[in-house]
C-alpha cells in the first residue's frame, strides 16, 4: 500500500514538472513579442540561448509563412528566418 502511495506521489510530481516546463513563461512570451517586432522591422537573424525559445519561434514562424534555419554554437542558438516565398 505504501509503495502505491509513493508511486502516485512521485508520478504526480513528475507530471506537474513536465507540464510546467512545456508551458512558456511570461519572459518567453515577452521575448517572442520583441522578436516579432524585430522581424516586422526586417531583422532576420535572432540569437537565443534557450531551446524552448527556438521551438516557440519555429512554431510562430511556421504559422506566419517563414522558413527557419537554426544553427547551434557554444553560446546558444542562431536562428535565421526567410519568407517561404523567397525559397521557391
Amino acid at each position: 500500500m505504501m509503495k502505491r502511495i509513493m508511486a502516485l506521489i512521485f508520478g504526480s510530481i513528475l507530471l506537474v514538472n513536465f507540464a510546467a516546463q512545456a508551458a512558456p513563461d511570461a519572459a518567453d512570451m515577452k521575448w517572442l513579442g520583441v522578436v516579432q517586432k524585430l522581424i516586422a522591422k526586417g531583422e532576420t537573424s535572432i540569437p537565443t540561448n534557450s531551446e524552448q525559445r527556438v521551438a516557440m519561434l519555429k512554431e510562430w514562424a511556421g504559422k506566419k509563412g517563414y522558413a527557419v534555419m537554426v544553427g547551434k554554437s557554444d553560446g546558444g542558438y542562431h536562428i535565421e528566418l526567410f519568407p517561404k516565398v523567397a525559397l521557391k
